[in-house]
């Protein structure tokens, strides 16, 4: 099963092998490109994330099934797809929110565990670090807190406050980056899902993919990882790097962290020409079980409402038209297995 899908991915990467080159460097340099704009206007990239970066992902997602199936790519499409990204039946796909929910959970408590044990530690061996740490939090609550401000305070004791800070917000920050891009990313796959399938609704496409989760989590993570594991090595390597040339070329822990973003974004670029073949192979493996679960969750819903609503004509045409699509899909999908 391992090297099957491995050897499936490559032949699916060779298909659209230029194209997959093309969009997946275009769109990791104006990643990178407006990543680097938090160096002009600090913390800018918290919005340009969810409003730019996952658009442009998702259009080039697209962008690459399209130029499968038409064998061109156009700067019209690109358009179309960036903006297909905010409405239904796509809206959502990434389940950006959640995945920032876990983000902030596992960042605030790395920081309050290392923040604890190191500061108890610190207290009572550096008679110095109590006095460094509460002119910090005067600072914070001062309501003044500026960039320069914490710069300041960093440099009136430099050895412990900045390697304080670094060894408590470091592992923090980046460890719930990597748990934030695990999540858009493995979500990813529901983007193909919702091409293929029509559902009443946006909820309704949640339900599938927890229903899909709940089965075959365990497998669909492992085959993911199989596939994508050279992405968080990239990014690793990315993220140490950056830290080290921040720290070399500026002593300013923000720009340590933009360092470590620019380069890290640099890292998943050269990943990226393969990502999109992976993850359109994890989703044709996993097809069928993405069409069990629409009927599980189909059925579900057909029980839940006759239990309390009578259904109207126009609902009872749309769930038989869902049923309709889910057997035709799997008829095609068995039919191009056999011609195979």
């Amino acid at each position: 099963m391992s090297k099957k899908i491995i050897k499936d991915a490559i032949n699916t990467y060779k298909i659209a092998l230029l194209s997959s080159w093309i969009l997946g460097l275009t769109t990791g340099l104006l990643i990178t490109g407006f990543l680097a704009l938090d160096l002009l206007i600090p913390f800018i990239s918290l919005l340009i994330f969810p409003l730019l970066i996952l658009p442009m992902i998702f259009s080039a997602t697209m962008q690459h099934i399209i130029f499968k199936t038409k064998g061109q790519l156009t700067a019209g499409s690109s358009f179309k797809s960036f903006a297909l990204y905010f409405v239904y039946p796509f809206n959502g796909s990434f389940g950006f929110f959640f995945s920032l929910l876990k983000g902030v959970i596992t960042f605030f408590s790395l920081e309050l565990i290392i923040s604890f044990t190191l500061s108890t530690v610190l207290e009572s061996a550096t008679p110095h670090f109590a006095e460094s740490i509460n002119a910090f939090y005067d600072l914070l609550e001062s309501g003044e807190f500026t960039i320069d401000g914490f710069n300041n305070i960093l440099f009136m004791n430099y050895d412990l406050l900045f390697n304080y800070f670094l060894s408590v917000l470091c592992p923090s920050y980046f460890i719930a980056l990597i748990v934030v891009i695990y999540s858009l990313s493995r979500n990813s796959i529901m983007i193909y899902y919702r091409m293929h399938i029509r559902v009443p609704n946006s909820r309704m496409y949640n339900f599938v993919y927890r229903d899909v989760l709940r089965r075959v989590g365990g497998k669909l993570r492992k085959d993911y990882f199989l596939l994508n594991w050279p992405l968080y090595v990239l990014l690793l390597i990315g993220i140490v790097s950056g830290l080290l040339t921040g720290y070399f070329v500026r002593h300013d822990l923000f720009m340590m962290f933009v360092f470590a973003i620019l380069f890290a974004s640099i890292g998943v670029t050269l990943f990226l020409p393969f990502y999109f073949g992976n993850q359109e192979t994890l989703y044709d493996y996993y097809f069928n079980e993405f069409q069990t679960s629409t009927k599980n969750v189909t059925q579900f819903m057909i029980q839940s409402l006759q239990q309390n609503i009578e259904l109207s004509e126009e609902e009872k045409k749309t769930i038989e038209k869902t049923f309709s699509d889910l057997n035709d899909k799997e008829e095609n999908k068995d039919n191009n297995e056999e011609s195979k």
